[in-house]
């Protein structure tokens, strides 16, 4: 049959409905298919079809397990997120205890050099100790933008130093970039470690300089926390301090973390690393 036919059959079936002999088996076979098609998907008269027992409780049993592993993982949360909190006040505390176990040493001390050593490390303490309640106290930074957050960290620092922080101006260009919890808390401790560091060290006699730092990410999504003053000028990496060695430490958290020291007109020190993916 040629496709005109077939056309010319198909317009005569239509115009003559049921009454067509060859009209009336091509309504019943399409009823038949329309059927079977309705039953496949899972319809039947409009409504959806009941599964058998065997898929009824197939999908039961799917069910059950979801819900068993949801309940699991759900536990599993909830226990992690207790050991954390044990950990964030098991460090609050050891973090409070040294201070005032430093406190009592400096007190018991004999000789001054040995008392100026303990207050430093304790001043370290202090710091991180705000640090660690900033982050992690009833009250953190979430929500808070990160220029703020680090600004609030700056000017903490250089109130502590009283008068000499008087003499000195700071300069601060903080980019709002989004970092991960644990790039933040590094970013924070390796700050406030090199301005402390510049405070004590890079003006020396009552000297009058300027403090800059600037935060800010490149179109490699590589971060760079730089820290710059013109004060007298020194080799870092040659030092062995403890502000250095938390300075290290917390940058070797920091994955792909490069840390570079350049003194000249003064000390700069550089810290680059990259923005890992949220």
């Amino acid at each position: 049959m040629t496709k005109a036919s077939r056309i010319h059959l198909w317009r005569h079936v239509m115009d003559h409905g049921q009454t067509t002999v060859v009209g009336q088996p091509i309504r019943e076979l399409s009823a038949v298919v329309l059927r079977h098609f309705l039953e496949w998907i899972g319809i039947r008269g409009g409504v959806h079809a009941p599964r058998s027992h065997g898929v009824h409780d197939q999908h039961t049993n799917s069910n059950h397990r979801l819900t068993r592993r949801i309940e699991m993982l759900e536990a599993e949360i909830a226990y992690r997120q207790l050991l954390l909190e044990e950990v964030i006040h098991r460090t609050k505390n050891a973090l409070q205890l040294a201070v005032v176990t430093l406190g009592e040493h400096i007190d018991e001390a004999g000789d001054a050099w040995t008392r100026h050593d303990l207050r430093s490390v304790q001043k370290q303490m202090r710091a991180l100790s705000r640090t660690h309640n900033r982050f992690y106290g009833p009250v953190n930074g979430d929500g808070q933008s990160l220029n703020l957050r680090l600004s609030e960290i700056c000017l903490s620092i250089f109130d502590s130093f009283g008068e000499r922080s008087g003499r000195i101006a700071l300069s601060l260009a903080i980019a709002e970039i989004r970092l991960q919890r644990h790039q933040e808390i590094s970013v924070s401790v390796i700050l406030q470690e090199l301005l402390t560091n510049a405070l004590k060290h890079a003006f020396p006699d009552r000297r009058e300089g300027t403090i800059t730092i600037n935060f800010d990410v490149d179109d490699d999504s590589i971060c760079h926390l730089v820290v710059q003053d013109d004060g007298v000028g020194r080799h870092l990496s040659n030092q062995a301090s403890t502000g250095l060695a938390l300075v290290k430490s917390f940058a070797s958290g920091l994955q792909g973390c490069c840390l570079e020291v350049f003194a000249h007109h003064g000390t700069t020190m550089r810290v680059s690393f990259p923005l890992a993916a949220r």
